[in-house]
């Protein structure tokens, strides 16, 4: 996970940012939205975290994503994130960002088949059920934990898209990334180039074939942090990358962050031609 795959607001709801937001601004002495070392220190020792000089210089180097030395309030969200732990929170998250259509088709039959009188809720009891019969490891604490910001979860009842966010939550699913929204359309044709010439004009790539192919143009400590992102990606030595896949590694990589929104519902055919994609 890096920081421009996290949609902050996924995990904080609009109480907890305005408050780290208040926080960040009054160690913001300059006033140009970023803080340097010893005031991310100063801060977090507000917060009642006691962190060393190393240790920061550590979370400096890992999570300043532009190598400017400072930390944006992004960053320092993201920050947040990683110290407390933090999880997605299910009454902030769009389902539809974390399960696939085919995920979402197969949930919807499961609710349906356990909504006996079609009121468009089922029973925190008949979601655990279905979690435990398709193997999901989770707990009714665990649950519970994560509907607590739900309302209706104290009446014992969940609706279709509360299930769906719990769903994607316990099955610890991946927020999916639209590599269009963080890749220049520039960039995205001379990455297809690089894909095409290392595949041989094929459709898919190997794990050695990616690695070596970033580490020929220039991606320094390739194989540390691709280690890394197989892992979070699921990517084991017989998977096979596409295009896609590839370019999401390369966000990964560069640790970039979204700098537009494509909605798929409005995106025009002329606007994917303009940018060199397939229909595919």
């Amino acid at each position: 996970m890096t920081i421009g795959e996290i949609d902050i607001k996924d995990y904080f709801d609009q109480e907890t940012l305005d408050a780290l937001e208040q926080a960040f601004l009054e160690f913001d002495t300059s006033g140009d939205g970023s803080i340097g070392k010893d005031e991310l220190r100063d801060l977090f020792a507000k917060l009642g975290k006691t962190l060393t000089k190393k240790q920061v210089d550590a979370i400096v180097r890992e999570i300043d994503s532009d190598g400017n030395g400072e930390i944006d309030f992004e960053e320092l969200c993201y920050l947040e994130i990683v110290m407390s732990g933090a999880r997605p929170q299910v009454h902030l998250i769009d389902y539809k960002t974390f399960l696939t259509e085919k995920v979402i088709k197969q949930l919807e039959q499961w609710f349906s088949l356990n909504d006996m009188d079609d009121s468009g809720a089922i029973s925190i009891d008949d979601a655990l059920k279905i979690a435990e019969q398709q193997d999901v490891k989770v707990t009714m604490d665990d649950v519970m934990g994560l509907l607590s910001q739900v309302e209706s979860a104290a009446a014992g009842h969940i609706n279709f898209p509360c299930f769906c966010a719990l769903w994607a939550l316990i099955t610890n699913a991946q927020k999916m990334i639209n590599y269009r929204e963080y890749l220049e359309s520039e960039e995205v044709a001379s990455y297809r180039a690089m894909f095409q010439e290392a595949s041989g004009g094929k459709s898919e790539l190997n794990r050695k074939q990616v690695a070596d192919t970033l580490r020929n143009t220039g991606f320094v400590r390739v194989r540390r942090h691709l280690t890394r992102i197989w892992e979070e990606m699921a990517i084991d030595k017989k998977t096979m990358l596409d295009f896609s896949q590839f370019c999401i590694v390369i966000v990964r990589l560069m640790k970039r962050r979204k700098y537009r929104e494509v909605n798929p519902e409005t995106c025009t055919c002329a606007n994917l031609y303009e940018e060199g994609f397939t229909v595919k």
